[in-house]
């Protein structure tokens, strides 16, 4: 695989004092940590919830090329979108709605549209 993670759950950072775009949070990440949040399972998508109180959405690597591609290359079978998502033609990234009816659930946005957003940082295997 190019990019390959642990089995091990990744630790999530979540930079609620932020808003930045999608490439500035993925930069961002990049450089403090280890990329955008990418959420393999349901258990890794309630980690990520738990960890967000009362803000009502949050930028995660998710995006468009084509859905869904993950910012840190990672394929995962696991899909979150509200229903009747993702659109055409409405934005290529993805943001996961932090609050009570669609709690976790993926929306498209915009990629210039700014939200606080969640790193996750874990050890990265290479191939050899």
């Amino acid at each position: 695989c190019p990019t390959c993670w642990s089995s091990s759950p990744p630790k999530y950072v979540f930079k609620s004092w932020m808003n930045l775009t999608w490439e500035e949070a993925q930069s961002f990440c990049r450089k403090f940590h280890t990329d955008l949040a990418s959420i393999r399972n349901e258990e890794e998508r309630t980690q990520i919830q738990q960890a967000i109180p009362g803000t009502p959405s949050v930028t995660v690597g998710l995006f468009r090329k084509p859905w869904p591609s993950w910012s840190d290359g990672t394929k995962h079978k696991l899909r979150n979108w509200l229903t009747g998502r993702p659109l055409v033609k409405t934005g290529d990234c993805a943001t996961s709605l932090i609050g009570a009816a669609d709690a976790g659930k993926w929306v498209e946005d915009h990629c210039n549209q700014t939200h606080p957003f969640m790193c996750h940082y874990g050890d990265m295997l290479l191939d050899t």
